[in-house]
């Protein structure tokens, strides 16, 4: 609150001064937002409350958006995102989620590359509304003995009060929880460098609800 303490009594030197306190003061929000976007959802998870309707997914506006305002955490880095999508069929799962899971899965990409470092997204759709959705970064990789730990809720291979990265440690959790609910799911794959995911999602059952 003291950002925005500040800008409200005027009690700045310079413009530039204002705008650095308007850019934490958002950047402050931006995260509060996530965080609690993040405890609904493992609230409804934990219930087996999880919305599964699947609507058609705008790649640019349900994808897309989110992971590049996700990056602006890390600008600092100078990371480089490249996205390599097929426009060629038609994506169905439930938006929010499927958002909110692809931005964590993004998100720890984006942790754990170095400066300047390369992110890259594929998505590849199904047949029938599914899609094979890929994130591979150039970070340190994870090693194989903890591929399945890092889904546990609260897991973070960086442990301890001297721990490297800030986070709850529920981002993996809510990608796995979400993909699998839709019969899917997130793997780590082994790769030559880097960390690289697979996000599986099925394409439609009959028995699945969706519209549009």
């Amino acid at each position: 609150m003291m950002s925005l303490d500040v800008v409200v009594n005027n009690k700045f030197t310079s413009q530039e001064e204002q705008n650095e306190f308007i850019r934490i003061a958002h950047s402050s929000a931006d995260r509060l937002e996530a965080l609690v976007a993040d405890v609904i959802l493992l609230s409804y998870i934990d219930q087996n409350n999880l919305n599964l309707i699947r609507q058609i997914i705008d790649v640019e506006h349900h994808i897309l958006t989110p992971i590049k305002r996700r990056l602006t955490r890390y600008e600092t880095k100078g990371l480089n995102f490249v996205h390599d999508i097929n426009l060629s069929g038609v994506i169905k799962a439930p938006r929010r989620e499927f958002a909110q899971a692809l931005v964590h899965l993004a998100d720890n990409a984006f942790k754990f590359s170095p400066e300047h470092g390369v992110v890259k997204l594929t998505i590849k759709p199904g047949g029938n509304g599914g899609a094979v959705i890929t994130i591979q970064d150039s970070g340190t990789g994870i090693p194989a003995d903890l591929r399945e730990k890092v889904f546990e809720r609260f897991y973070q291979i960086s442990q301890g009060d001297g721990r490297e990265f800030q986070g709850l440690g529920v981002g993996l959790t809510i990608a796995r929880a979400v993909f699998s609910g839709l019969g899917g799911d997130v793997k780590i794959l082994d790769s030559e460098s880097g960390c690289y995911v697979l996000a599986a999602l099925p394409d439609l059952q009959s028995e699945d609800a969706a519209y549009g």
